[in-house]
């Protein structure tokens, strides 16, 4: 006899107590990235600007994320370039140059204030 059988157990309890994704629905409003670069001392880590950044950002910041970070030799001695990406969204309009701007400004003078940040050119 050629017969191929499988054999397998479930784990029920375990499949229950597994937290299922919700759904959420899609937001009509469209999202901003804005994008920045800002130098800080090199022993700032990045994880501690993006707390900071999502601690002062507001209701109106979604994401933010490091996408890149440069030391070298364009740079002082003991400094190093972060490039910062911050998602902005309002959950019922499109969000307007103004809101938008408050907001960047709103972290770039934080981050100046907190970590002496510069914005790099």
């Amino acid at each position: 006899l050629d017969l191929d059988s499988f054999v397998f157990e479930i784990d029920v309890d375990a499949l229950s107590e597994r937290n299922l994704p919700k759904f959420s629905p899609l937001l009509k409003f469209p999202s901003i990235r804005r994008d920045l670069a800002v130098i800080v001392e090199e022993t700032v880590k990045g994880g501690e600007l993006i707390d900071f950044i999502v601690k002062i950002g507001g209701n109106l910041l979604t994401d933010a994320f490091i996408f890149d970070i440069y030391k070298g030799e364009h740079l002082e001695h003991g400094k190093k370039s972060v490039a910062l990406a911050m998602t902005l969204r309002h959950a019922e309009k499109t969000l307007e140059d103004a809101e938008i701007n408050s907001v960047v400004e709103k972290v770039v003078s934080g981050l100046a204030e907190e970590y002496q940040a510069v914005l790099r050119n």
